[in-house]
């Protein structure tokens, strides 16, 4: 059910039942259980939007370690050959 979930295939479904669930071999009554909804939209931002944050946080730190390391690759191809050593050390 989690990966369903995760997905966003049929997970409103999936809520849907859980929210009408009352007991093993009852019959399900219309939003019985409320507080289900609580728990899936807390997963969806916990578990779903805080990871994808944090995945774009880390590839845009990436992008930015290597734009630093080509500007100064770039800073040091300008300078004069006697130079230019002390940039790659």
């Amino acid at each position: 059910m989690p990966f369903l979930q995760a997905t966003f295939n049929g997970w409103i479904t999936i809520m849907n039942s859980a929210v009408d669930s009352v007991g093993v071999d009852m019959q399900p009554n219309f939003e019985d259980n409320i507080y289900m909804y609580c728990y899936f939209i807390d997963f969806i931002i916990i578990g779903l939007f805080l990871p994808l944050s944090m995945l774009i946080g880390a590839i845009i730190a990436n992008f930015n370690k290597h734009k630093v390391k080509i500007s100064i690759n770039i800073l040091c191809s300008s300078m004069p050959e006697g130079k230019n050593m002390s940039c790659f050390k």
